[in-house]
């Protein structure tokens, strides 16, 4: 086993059976989902962050006592919404940079999540200039802070980001929405293989939206929700 693999395979065990309190290794099954999430270029703490919340969400839902499920298959659904947010950010022409994992035995806590992302909407709408862009941070923060205890935080999140975006676009002017427009043509037009109309479609949001929150100075919060050193 490679020292990559290694790591990452030590990474995501580590906190499954923090989080559990017993066992000693994974299963085979589990093994291959781990090798999945890590062969698609997924970071470590994507998974980890993810499995944390699934877990908290787990316990929050059934009698003390009851104990976590031995697989972590169990939890795959929930960690493939996580992964596939963060893939839908990180998609571009090159290969997505690699992120160190979270420490071992250090998940984060759901609330610790949502504070993260928190503290990088309040920070962003501090040093906004603009009163509009002010507004659309004080009302992403409002939607985070005011969502229930339960809620999913990594759907939450995204949906709060793309709502922000979305405001932010409207607030732009007919001349700075096409110049937008035909820069995210151009990037989508640019060499790096045959892609799907449905793939141009999707690669020309992304790109939208990254230049709307580069003109607004916005976070990109499913980044910040993945990364804690953003």
């Amino acid at each position: 086993m490679d020292a990559e693999r290694a790591s990452y395979l030590k990474a995501v065990e580590a906190a499954f059976l923090a989080l559990r309190g017993r066992g000693f290794m994974l299963s085979p099954r589990d093994v291959g989902l781990v090798d999945g999430w890590r062969s698609r270029g997924v970071p470590s703490r994507v998974v980890v962050a993810a499995l944390d919340e699934a877990v908290t969400r787990f316990r929050g839902r059934r009698p003390p006592g009851v104990p976590l499920p031995s697989s972590l298959a169990y939890f795959e659904a929930q960690i493939e919404e996580a992964a596939s947010l963060w893939r839908e950010r990180t998609l571009s022409w090159e290969a997505p940079a690699q992120v160190a994992p979270l420490a071992q035995g250090e998940p984060a806590a759901v609330e610790d999540l949502r504070a993260r992302v928190l503290a990088a909407v309040e920070a962003a709408g501090k040093s906004a200039e603009d009163p509009g862009t002010r507004d659309v941070l004080r009302e992403a923060w409002r939607a985070l802070s005011r969502a229930p205890a339960d809620a999913e935080i990594w759907s939450l999140t995204a949906e709060v980001d793309q709502r922000m975006v979305d405001s932010a676009w409207a607030m732009l002017d007919e001349d700075a929405q096409a110049a937008i427009d035909a820069e995210a043509e151009a990037r989508v037009a640019a060499p790096g293989g045959p892609m799907s109309e449905s793939a141009q479609t999707e690669q020309r949001q992304r790109e939208r939206a990254r230049m709307v929150r580069e003109r607004s100075a916005l976070p990109d919060l499913v980044e910040v929700l993945c990364d804690p050193e953003l």
